[in-house]
């Protein structure tokens, strides 16, 4: 983890200032949540000298990045023996941003990946951020020219003789030279989580969904995932994670990298179940499944480590519900640790909601992984253990029952009709299904249902014939698996029809529980026939009451 992401959302700065965030007392603050969780090292950002002003400055010559001398408000060694003395030892990853000054680097990097060594500093993460191109001997150079791939090589060289591992950002393409220099451990090279500030469409929902099928085949990728407060809040403005916290979760398991960075700040892991699935996720892995996926739709990644399994499902901003067969897990008994989308958990207005649940598995179950729009569900399968064989349930596959499929059966022509259906969860996890509305068997409206076990929800279709006639609507999962079926009448559009006035349409601002509250309003047909129409009362959009009103030309009825 490390002090970068309070940078991108604006609680702090790069440059030093009363808001800079790299100072002794941030970073031991980071190492303090560091040690107690497990987490190993540190990132500073702006820790050194050169970061005054702002991006125009630092990426453009003169390069003044000193990557030995700390600010006034860091002190590099003081930083580095508090993490030392930490019980369990926290250790620095060293931050050296170019700002495309390549000539300037070359001119300090054997002094400083020495001085690194002589610190006991063994990782560091580098930067090439510049839209001019890169610095040297006077003259700028695509970052994917030969004198870069030739300087990459020479610094991933000089890094392992003094042993610190590389995590490169604004790199080349992977090429395959990890293999002869193990250290260079992940890469950058794609748009990574930072990009979620640079616009209010960031990195949609689908971005992390394409990038396993893209960029992660050539070799591992730091995407620098964990943000639980998604909406940032009160620092992002206009910007935010378009994922679920669920699905930053989900990210662990999808983005191999080698090394992983719990990015968010310490207070928003604070206290929270879901951190634990942070702090036991391995980095490293013994085997890797593809269980399903679809480019930039969704997907779901199985990995092994050792005798425990970790699952990540994602999808785009469409809601999915994805089976995901354990089929790949040895002979033997485990317990599923889920976390997922929360029963109350929208997009929009609620993406940080979790559910988490423990159930016993084995390798004859099929898990229903339910997400909603950029949502996800990760998964922990670990052997089971004492008395936990006892004290858990097994996993249920959640098994929809439906009821009440409420429909007018006449209507007029060009009128919105609001079919209901009633949907039960007899279950105890989170379902999810996508149900249509059929007219005549032609598809007209769709809904993904997500009912939480032991609950029961109203689902609103909605359609508007158009002609007169005999219609027959069906709801179910496809045209030939229907749940129920009705016939509706649409009668010929009759004489204009309008409320003219509400005569004490007024309601309380507040109502004992159980209270029943009168709505009255003044109906007249001003048309020049009779006319017939469904009036309906609607509660937080759902229909609470319809009642068909019949009235002569001119009638009034109160």
């Amino acid at each position: 983890m490390g002090i970068w992401w309070e940078m991108h959302i604006g609680k702090a700065t790069w440059a030093p200032g009363p808001d800079v965030g790299a100072t002794t007392a941030n970073a031991k603050r980071y190492m303090d949540f560091a040690s107690e969780h497990g987490i190993e090292s540190v990132l500073v950002e702006g820790w050194n000298t050169g970061w005054e002003g702002g991006f125009d400055d630092w990426s453009n010559p003169p390069h003044t990045f000193d990557f030995t001398e700390s600010t006034d408000q860091y002190d590099l060694e003081e930083v580095v023996e508090y993490g030392q003395q930490k019980d369990p030892s926290v250790g620095v990853t060293i931050h050296n941003e170019t700002g495309g000054g390549v000539s300037n680097y070359l001119d300090q990097i054997e002094e400083a990946y020495a001085y690194y060594e002589e610190l006991g500093i063994h990782s560091a993460k580098l930067g090439y951020v510049s839209a001019e191109g890169m610095s040297i001997d006077g003259e700028l150079y695509p970052h994917h020219s030969q004198r870069m791939v030739n300087h990459y090589r020479y610094v991933t060289q000089l890094a392992a003789e003094h042993e610190l591992m590389l995590n490169v950002h604004e790199p080349i393409k992977p090429t395959g030279i990890r293999r002869t220099w193990p250290n260079l451990m992940t890469q950058e090279g794609f748009r990574g989580l930072e990009y979620e500030n640079a616009s209010p469409r960031g990195n949609p929902p689908g971005h992390t969904l394409t990038l396993p099928f893209t960029r992660m085949i050539a070799g591992p990728v730091d995407y620098n995932q964990g943000i639980f407060d998604v909406l940032h809040e009160p620092y992002g403005g206009d910007t935010r994670v378009h994922n679920t916290r669920a699905r930053q979760l989900t990210l662990f398991v999808i983005m191999f990298s080698g090394l992983q960075m719990a990015a968010d700040l310490p207070e928003n892991y604070d206290d929270l179940d879901e951190f634990e699935f942070i702090e036991n996720v391995p980095v490293s892995w013994d085997e890797t499944n593809v269980v399903h996926g679809s480019i930039g739709r969704y997907t779901t990644f199985a990995r092994r480590n050792g005798e425990e399994w970790y699952l990540g499902s994602g999808t785009d901003d469409t809601p999915r519900a994805l089976d995901v067969p354990l089929s790949f897990l040895e002979k033997g008994t485990y317990v599923a640790t889920v976390y997922t989308d929360g029963e109350d958990a929208d997009y929009h207005t609620n993406p940080t909601s979790v559910d988490i649940d423990e159930f016993l598995v084995d390798g004859n179950d099929t898990l229903l992984a339910s997400m909603i729009e950029g949502g996800g569900q990760t998964v922990r399968l670990r052997p089971v253990e004492g008395k936990e064989r006892a004290d858990l349930p097994s996993y249920e596959y959640p098994d929809y029952e439906y009821d009440s499929f409420i429909i007018q059966n006449e209507v007029m022509a060009s009128e919105a009709i609001t079919p209901t259906l009633e949907v039960t969860n007899p279950g105890t996890v989170i379902g999810g299904e996508s149900l249509s509305l059929y007219v005549d068997g032609e598809e007209v409206d769709t809904r993904f249902v997500r009912v939480s076990g032991g609950n029961e929800e109203q689902v609103d279709f909605a359609f508007k014939p158009s002609d007169p006639g005999t219609y027959e609507v069906a709801v179910g999962p496809s045209p030939d698996d229907l749940i129920a079926t009705e016939t509706v009448e649409v009668t010929p559009t009759s004489a204009e029809f309008e409320w003219l006035s509400f005569d004490g349409f007024d309601v309380p601002e507040e109502v004992e529980r159980g209270a029943t509250i009168e709505v009255t309003g003044t109906v007249t047909n001003t048309g020049d026939g009779e006319t017939s129409q469904v009036v309906k009362m609607t509660v937080d959009a759902e229909v609470v009451r319809a009642a068909r009103i019949n009235l002569e030309s001119g009638e009034v009825l109160k």
